[in-house]
């Protein structure tokens, strides 16, 4: 039936043209009832069902009271409409237990206030409703005309208050079954139905929700409906400030913002023209800028921008905004520039007379009129005269080298090296011509890429030094040259090879074979394999010994290779000095050495005298054979060594220039030959008999 009733009174609201704004809007409240989470209640009693449209649901907050007994005092809930809107009326509906709780109910909802403000602090808004002694019914309403977007309910009981009678003190449940907050839902309206605009000048668009009033003006109106712009000479918020009197032409400034609209008056500037012109500046709004050149760098006139005191040096006019004309220089432009500045007018500079495209070549300072200092010349003086001038001295204007070049060196300023073949003062001497390209250094001469093979540096004027050959010297000569000299460009050998080496830089040793000076020996035929190819020297073959030549037989009861064998025990006489094969003696026998027993013949024909006397005569002619033999080998072994001397002294004397061949060496020779040939007939002749 209540929720009936509601309804009704929504849609009565509703056709009166206000517009409900609370209806199902965030919500907050103070502390929830005591143990509510142990009943269950929490949920029943939120803060929200006080804008749910259901006038049988309620809030409850936890209970307020005076006595000790009760630690909260004081009790709030509050509605947030989402944005700043215009509210028109407030309704609460507190809870109603029916007929006999009526007072005891509206005793708890007396003393509460009602707030509206833009944050969720009551003290930031406004109090709209406050109650008093009269105890208020459970369904209240109230007109609150203000703007807002937090629409706070608030009680309290505090300790030592008096509170009128009928206001309960002690268990004050605040049960707000439902609060309604009419007014428009768009801003900038007002009106019953919330369809007329606010003013334009309405500050922040914000009236009065029944007549249209502003609660406020912009900058520059006044009046209830704003429409009535500020007294000439004032502008602002309620036209309380005063224009500065500095717009241009005097006029007054623009009533709601302050400006001048047209500008500022001569020497003033600023948003408001209350701001004089800086110094560099004057004019109307400071446009122009002062020349900078007021002597003294004085300021300018702020109104016109003169200079009243006159112009610094270098500037002429009465702004001084004119340099001196071409040629002047200085206070009131009363000098002339120096005939020595770098332009076809003379042109200087125009404060001070310094020559700003520098000087003439040769002189220098700030007005040119110094020559350069010796050893300088050119443009300011800012070219060194060239380090290859005698003294580093040079003309100051042109930069020739006043007392010539050091050696080396060439044209007028000397920077330019003699040519490649020449050297030295004034390029006058020539490069050796045995420089590689008979190039050299220009200053002293020496060779530029070296010297050509067999001469040596820096000047390549000497031959390599003995025992050294071609480029660079950087070559020895051949080991094998005789006496360690070749010729110093090629390297071939001037005296010929050392023994054992043959060819012009004595590189090819003697053929297999030959040995010693120009190979012209032949190695010894009892050489075992290849003599040395300088002395001759070589292995033996076997039977031979003697250094170098291997000319001599192993020494008496030795044979074989290096003589390093004994001939055996058992030879009867000498071994043969090759493979130490002999007689042997009695009792021995065995090639070549007789290590084997002679067998030991008993048969019984020997067993008589006459047996033995026939043995003993076989054994001395065998014996007598042997010895011949023997003899027979000495004498060709012999015959041989004077062959081989003969045939050597032969290739000697061959060898030999004809002309140092003596009587002497010649009869030698023939009775070397008849010794031969008597020799020979002597064994003949043994041998015959």
């Amino acid at each position: 039936m209540q929720a009936f009733v509601f309804l009704i009174l929504l849609t009565l609201t509703l056709s009166s043209g206000y517009q409900i704004l609370s209806q199902n809007k965030e919500t907050e409240q103070a502390e929830k009832v005591t143990d509510c989470q142990k009943s269950g209640t929490c949920q029943q009693y939120q803060s929200s069902r006080a804008v749910d449209g259901n006038i049988s649901t309620c809030t409850r907050t936890a209970k307020i009271g005076t006595p000790l007994t009760f630690p909260d005092k004081r009790t709030w809930w509050y509605i947030n409409l989402e944005k700043v809107l215009s509210i028109y009326s407030i309704r609460i509906q507190f809870k109603d237990y029916g007929e006999q709780y009526v007072m005891r109910q509206r005793g708890r909802f007396a003393g509460f206030s009602l707030y509206v403000s833009n944050t969720t602090i009551k003290e930031d808004g406004y109090l709209c409703y406050k109650n008093g002694k009269e105890i208020p019914t459970l369904d209240f309403s109230t007109t609150c005309v203000k703007h807002g977007r937090y629409v706070i309910f608030y009680n309290e009981r505090l300790d030592g208050t008096t509170y009128p009678t009928g206001y309960q003190i002690e268990i004050v449940f605040t049960e707000l079954c439902e609060v309604t907050v009419t007014g428009c839902e768009e801003s900038g309206v007002y009106g019953y139905n919330c369809d007329l605009p606010c003013p334009n000048n309405c500050q922040e668009l914000r009236c009065d929700i029944v007549n249209g009033t502003c609660l406020g003006c912009t900058a520059g109106w006044v009046g209830e409906f704003c429409n009535t712009s500020c007294p000439a000479g004032y502008y602002g918020l309620q036209c309380r400030s005063t224009c500065t009197g500095h717009c241009r032409d005097n006029l007054s400034c623009n009533h709601t913002t302050g400006q001048c609209d047209y500008g500022c008056g001569n020497g003033w500037t600023g948003t408001h023209c209350n701001t004089q012109c800086p110094a560099e500046s004057y004019g109307p709004d400071c446009l122009y800028n002062c020349s900078g050149q007021c002597l003294s760098y004085l300021p300018c006139s702020r109104e016109i921008g003169r200079c009243d005191r006159g112009c610094n040096p270098g500037y002429t006019g009465e702004l001084c905004d004119k340099v001196c004309s071409v040629g002047r220089y200085g206070l009131n432009c009363s000098e002339s520039c120096s005939s020595h500045c770098r332009s076809e007018s003379n042109h200087c500079n125009h404060r001070d007379g310094h020559c700003e495209h520098g000087c003439d070549d040769g002189f220098k300072g700030n007005r040119c009129e110094e020559i350069c200092n010796d050893g300088w010349y050119g443009e300011n003086c800012s070219a060194r005269c060239n380090e290859n001038c005698v003294n580093q001295s040079c003309d100051h204007i042109t930069g020739s080298c006043t007392y010539g070049c050091k050696p080396g060196w060439r044209t007028l300023k000397c920077e330019k090296i003699c040519s490649a073949t020449f050297y030295g003062e004034n390029c006058s001497v020539r490069c050796n011509e045995n420089c590689v390209n008979q190039s050299c250094d220009h200053i002293t001469g020496s060779c530029t890429y070296g010297c050509k093979p067999g001469w040596r540096t820096p000047h390549c004027k000497q031959e390599c030094s003995a025992g050294k050959y071609g480029k660079d010297c950087g070559n020895p000569c051949s080991n094998h040259c005789r006496n360690m000299t070749c010729n110093h460009i090629t390297g071939s050998c001037l005296e010929g090879c050392t023994p054992g080496y043959l060819g012009s830089f004595c590189n090819k040793p003697c053929d297999e074979g030959t040995y010693g000076l120009n190979c012209s020996q032949n190695c010894s035929q009892y050489c075992l394999g290849v003599c040395d190819n300088v002395d001759g020297s070589c292995a033996c073959s076997a039977g031979w010994a003697g250094s170098p030549d291997c000319s001599e037989t192993c020494d008496k009861g030795t044979y074989g290779l290096n003589c390093s064998q004994n001939c055996s025990q058992n030879c009867l006489g000498v071994c043969d000095n090759v493979d130490g094969s002999c007689s042997c003696s009695t009792g021995w026998t065995g090639s070549p050495d007789c290590s084997e027993n002679a067998p030991i013949v008993c048969n019984n024909d020997y067993s008589t005298p006459d047996a033995y006397i026939a043995a003993f005569s076989i054994s001395l002619v065998i014996n007598f054979v042997v010895l011949v033999v023997i003899v027979i080998l000495l004498r060709v072994i012999y015959n041989r060594k004077q062959e081989k001397r003969s045939s050597d002294y032969i290739a000697s004397t061959e060898i030999s220039p004809p002309s140092q061949v003596s009587n002497n060496d010649v009869h030698q020779y023939q009775e070397l030959n008849m010794s031969n040939d008597s020799s020979y007939q002597n064994l003949s002749l043994r041998d015959h008999s």
